[in-house]
């Protein structure tokens, strides 16, 4: 009795295990079928007629996580492109959504037909497109961007409201330095607002926009701000370059006991009040005072300062040789090829001349006299500096044509080809 009990217990276990598996494959049949129904229902919806039905499939497939595989993996070509205009036939704000997420896709029909569409919402739900601004892809934000703009001033408050979002800041703070002066004064509110990061937000995107009407209340802010908000607005300043902060930036800079990040911001701003003014000789000479700052940052924004002032830096007399020669690198006019000629025959200087030289087609006359008078042999260094720059343009490659029988010359020559993969 117990082994016959036993069996039928065995054969029991077995049948149930089987009666599953056979409702799971029912199942897994059932399950397919039902999802290539759904997906043949939503390709038809989706690429159908307009209908409600259509509009709010629509709506539904903005918050579906399997949307963008449904949008590249099931449908063709032609159907993204229609799905792409269709969403355009609605102005609901969830679109703005939907839109962004499948302006991920490569098709770039399909992408423009989307544009197109985000740009529909645009017009009645700019709030919703400006709410898509976390969005981190380039075809992305070049839509949400160009929809933005074609609202005008109804978007800078949109976007203003956004520097407040740390994911979507740094896109609000791009669509407004593209808006220019005219979103200025719906930003100078955001400099009083109680989240630090706004504030700051606010600042560098005024700086960054360089108009004069935000100088003023930026100036109260540095006067009556914490220390660690202050170089956040002496570098908005700065970007703004008003020669009415004149004394403030050489004030600031004369400061050596104050942090580096200010010093050096308030560099810059002599030099962009240099390019401002019609006479930029008062911030030329500010800056050559402290051309051998002992703040290495302090020294590198100095030069690049001395180059906003332009031929006007270099004509300061008495200023370092050597930092002359750094501005002049930086600059394309003609003083500037001058200095950089005339150093080509300073010893200590000429290795710099030399490689400052390069991409310059009018020097090339400058480097191949220098090249004719030395020794190849003693002076390599220099040879191969003059030598690479006369690489870089063509008179300058003609003018080795005529050297490159010279043993030691023809070395060198053949040794930079190489390296820039010409040989």
């Amino acid at each position: 009795m117990d082994h016959t009990h036993k069996q039928s217990r065995g054969g029991g276990r077995v049948a149930r295990t089987l009666r599953s598996l056979l409702y799971i494959g029912l199942l897994g049949v059932g399950l397919v079928l039902w999802n290539g129904y759904t997906t043949r229902r939503d390709v038809a919806i989706a690429t159908g007629p307009q209908s409600e039905a259509q509009r709010q499939f629509f709506i539904d497939a903005s918050e579906r996580p399997d949307i963008s595989e449904f949008f590249k993996k099931v449908l063709t070509h032609e159907q993204r492109v229609e799905m792409a205009q269709n969403i355009g036939r609605y102005n609901d704000p969830q679109l703005a959504k939907l839109c962004t997420t499948l302006l991920a896709d490569f098709d770039a029909e399909a992408r423009t037909a989307l544009a197109a569409s985000l740009l529909h919402v645009a017009g009645t739900h700019p709030d919703a497109v400006a709410a898509q601004l976390n969005a981190t892809g380039s075809f992305q934000l070049l839509a949400i961007s160009k929809a933005l703009s074609s609202c005008g001033p109804r978007a800078y408050p949109l976007e203003v409201k956004q520097l407040a979002a740390a994911d979507a800041r740094n896109n609000a703070e791009a669509n407004l330095v593209a808006a220019g002066p005219a979103a200025v004064p719906y930003i100078l509110p955001e400099l009083d607002n109680a989240d630090k990061d706004t504030r700051l937000a606010a600042a560098d995107t005024l700086g960054k926009i360089g108009d004069r009407a935000a100088v003023a209340k930026l100036e109260q802010k540095l006067e009556d701000s914490p220390a660690e908000e202050k170089p956040a607005y002496i570098s908005a300043l700065a970007g703004i370059g008003d020669p009415s902060t004149l004394d403030l930036m050489s004030g600031t800079l004369r400061q050596v006991a104050l942090p580096t990040q200010e010093r050096a911001q308030a560099a810059l701003g002599l030099g962009r009040i240099g390019q401002h003014e019609s006479d930029p000789i008062a911030p030329a000479k500010l800056l050559w005072q402290f051309a051998s700052d002992p703040d290495s940052a302090v020294r590198s924004n100095i030069v690049q300062a001395l180059r906003m002032c332009g031929d006007t830096a270099l004509e300061i007399p008495g200023a370092d040789e050597k930092v002359r020669l750094s501005v002049a690198s930086g600059l394309t006019t003609a003083q500037a090829m001058q200095v950089i000629g005339d150093d080509l025959h300073n010893g200590d200087l000429r290795l710099d001349a030399a490689r400052a030289a390069a991409g310059r087609a009018a020097l090339a006359p400058n480097l191949q006299l220098a090249l004719a008078s030395l020794d190849p042999y003693s002076e390599g260094e220099f040879a191969d500096a003059l030598v690479q720059s006369l690489l870089t343009t063509e008179p300058g490659r003609k003018s080795l044509a005529a050297d490159s029988a010279h043993p030691a010359l023809a070395g060198f020559i053949q040794r930079r080809k190489n390296l820039a993969g010409e040989g």
